[in-house]
Order: structure tokens, then C-alpha cells, then sequence
């Protein structure tokens, strides 16, 4: 079989935006995968020139059996349901004649939420990490420690400020801050952690999400003018980690979101992201429920054979940018 080929988006960065007064560009990008607007276009040129772009319901026709890959097929996936992607993708896939699809998280999109990751990298691209680190400390002693019988914060620290992944921008200050709030204790409490953080460090919350994602308003116009949308949970939680009911309230929010987005259309085709590229069987086993058609992956590799609920994806750099 003709290998595909699934690129997995993030953020599209106009640098002249007013947002980015405050941020160190440079190391948003890094932090947040995202590309500049121009090194987008540039690579969009590229794809039209060297590929053949297909569509979510090309592909599903392909994982029925229904149809067959052309040589050099490519699907073009956004996650995270950036603001960016209604302001300057939408428009050049209109140019170009083009489409892809969108990951949009519920809670981003009804209820002026941050996803913690967000809120991790605009806090750290923002704030001095050592202050930030140590107004974590402070929580710990004061909050956590007793709660979750956790060791001292030197054994903490050695523990969670290390990682396998090389990265320019990351210094271990920034490591532990999101290793330990990933890893160390449970989402919500993360959650409410970073909230308390992001309020010392931060603009306010409600207002930064209208700034870096689109609403539902927003979203819908970009399925109107022929893009699709799938789904990316509710909260942009790591799905391995929660039991069944969790999961099935991660996944069953954006089905009910994605179902009520498509109520006026002809039909309505339930596609998925796992946020973090986390999952598992039970993942896999609510998605089957729910007729999803497909789910991607934050695997890298060229899809080979379709995995209907594993597909593999490259990260933007895998294509050449200028």
C-alpha cells in the first residue's frame, strides 16, 4: 500500500501580533511547536507542489476499503484549536483551495479555558523560571506535602527535573515545573495548582484564552467554509491516566460538542486526537463505541499500514520551512 503521510500542526505565529509583546517568540516556538506564518506558507507551498492532499473523509473511504491512496497522499492536522488557526490558516486554505482538519478542545473553545500545557508555556515564556519554580515550593510545603505524603522538595527536585528529550530552550527549572505537575500529582490538582500560579504570574485567564483560542462561533465558520473538525477532549487531559468513567467524560464532551457543531450539516463523522498523544485500549474501546472514523497519534512515522485508531504523524519540521 501507498504510504500516507499526516502532518500534526500546532500554533501559526504572526510575530507582529500585539500577544507576542510579552513573550520570548523564540522560545514560544519551541516550547509550543508552533511555526511563524511565513514559514507556514512556505511549507504549505511546498506540500501543494510535492503532494497530494487528501481529506478525513478521503481517508476513511480508504480505511474501508473504499478507495486507494495516491503516491505522495498527505492529511493536514491542527491541534489544540488555536485562534490562529481561524485567523491566518483559514484564509490561505481558501487561497490554496485547500483543506484540513482541526482539533479543538471543548473547554477552550465554550468555557474561556486554558489547557495546563498552555498555561505552562505562556507563564514560563513570560515569567522567570526560578521564581516560578520556587512559588510552586511554597504550594508544596504549604498544601501538597502533607495531603499526598510527599518526600522533601531536594528529592522532588531530582527527581522530576530531568528528562530523556533534549531542547535548547528547556532548563531544568522548567522540567520540573511541568514533569511535576504532570506526573506528581493527579489533572485536576494540577489543574488548580497551575491556576493558582498563572494567577500570581499572569494575565487573567479568561481574557489570554480569547487571545490564543478559537470559540465555538469561530469554529463553526471554519466548518462552514469547508474545513473539518474533530475532537481533542474536553480538557486536553492525558487520557492513560484516568479511569473509565473519566475517559468516557473526556471523549464523550467533544462527540456531544462536535455532534451539536454539525447539527445543520448533511452528516456528521466523528474523528479524534489524543491529546499528549495519550491513550490506551480503553481509549480505544470508547472511540469504537462512538463510531469514531479514525484517531491520530502523536507517533512519528509514515503510515504504512492504517491503523484506524493508532495513525502515526510527523511534526512540522519534518517538512522543509524555507
Amino acid at each position: 500500500m501507498t504510504k500516507l503521510t499526516i502532518i500534526m500542526y500546532h500554533d501559526i505565529v504572526n510575530p507582529d501580533d500585539i500577544i507576542y509583546n510579552k513573550i520570548n517568540i523564540k522560545h514560544y516556538k519551541k516550547f509550543s511547536a508552533a511555526l511563524t506564518l511565513q514559514e507556514f506558507e512556505f511549507q504549505l507551498q511546498y506540500i501543494i507542489k510535492n503532494y497530494n492532499i487528501i481529506d478525513p473523509k478521503f481517508l476513511t473511504s480508504v480505511i474501508n476499503q473504499e478507495n486507494t491512496l495516491q503516491k505522495n497522499s498527505i492529511l493536514l492536522t491542527f491541534d489544540d484549536g488555536f485562534l490562529n488557526h481561524y485567523k491566518y490558516v483559514l484564509p490561505l486554505f481558501k487561497k490554496y483551495n485547500i483543506s484540513g482538519i482541526f482539533f479543538p478542545s471543548v473547554s477552550t473553545a465554550k468555557h474561556d479555558y486554558i489547557p495546563s500545557h498552555y498555561k505552562f508555556i505562556y507563564m514560563m515564556t513570560t515569567s522567570n523560571e526560578k521564581i516560578v519554580m520556587d512559588e510552586l515550593f511554597k504550594i508544596i510545603d504549604n498544601q501538597l506535602r502533607n495531603e499526598l505524603n510527599l518526600p522533601s522538595n531536594d528529592e522532588l527536585y531530582a527527581k522530576y527535573s530531568k528528562t530523556q528529550f533534549k531542547n535548547n530552550v528547556w532548563k531544568p527549572e522548567h522540567i520540573f515545573v511541568s514533569r511535576f505537575l504532570r506526573y506528581a500529582i493527579d489533572q485536576e490538582t494540577s489543574d488548580n495548582i497551575l491556576d493558582k500560579l498563572f494567577d500570581k504570574f499572569c494575565e487573567n485567564q479568561k481574557i489570554l484564552s480569547r487571545k490564543l483560542f478559537m470559540t465555538q462561533k469561530q469554529i463553526k465558520k471554519m466548518l462552514d467554509n469547508g474545513m473539518y473538525i474533530g475532537g481533542h477532549g474536553d480538557k486536553h487531559f492525558l487520557l492513560h491516566i484516568l479511569n473509565l468513567k473519566k475517559q468516557e467524560k473526556e471523549i464523550k464532551s467533544a462527540y456531544d460538542f462536535l455532534k451539536n457543531l454539525h447539527k445543520n450539516c448533511a452528516n456528521f463523522n466523528f474523528y479524534y486526537c489524543y491529546p499528549h498523544g495519550s491513550y490506551n485500549q480503553t481509549s480505544i474501546s470508547i472511540l469504537q463505541k462512538l463510531n469514531c472514523k479514525f484517531a491520530v497519534t502523536t507517533k512519528s512515522g509514515s503510515n504504512s499500514t492504517l491503523q484506524k485508531y493508532q495513525l502515526f504523524r510527523e511534526r512540522e519540521f519534518f517538512l522543509p520551512i524555507n
